[in-house]
């Protein structure tokens, strides 16, 4: 089992890249409530069968039902499942977490500023 490539960061393990959703810059992830809570703008690790595949900051989150979920289309962006497939997964009395999450780039690992020289 890989340990978190920065200490003190939450990752999140996935069994399964869903509809290549993790190559995308942004994408969700539907929860029922199993992902620790996390915070707005918090950056985990996101781990695919436990080895690591890339950062993701979480930029927001909100509660909706399973239905709401389904006229948004996110059964289509989260898994790629028609509904009826998509209301198999869930309990259907409770409500869903959607997290949108921006994927980290090399780009963005210095966006402090900070200045490199090359000697």
């Amino acid at each position: 089992m890989q340990k978190n490539l920065i200490p003190n960061l939450k990752s999140l393990n996935f069994s399964e890249n869903y509809n290549n959703k993790f190559l995308c810059f942004s994408f969700i992830v539907i929860d029922d409530g199993s992902i620790p809570n996390l915070e707005l703008s918090e950056t985990v690790q996101i781990t695919l069968r436990k080895s690591h595949f890339c950062f993701a900051t979480l930029l927001k989150k909100e509660t909706i039902s399973p239905e709401e979920a389904i006229l948004r289309g996110y059964n289509f962006l989260d898994r790629n499942l028609n509904e009826k497939e998509f209301l198999s997964l869930w309990n259907i009395n409770k409500n869903l977490q959607v997290l949108y999450f921006k994927k980290v780039t090399q780009l963005e690992l210095f966006d402090d500023n900070t200045k490199f020289e090359l000697s």
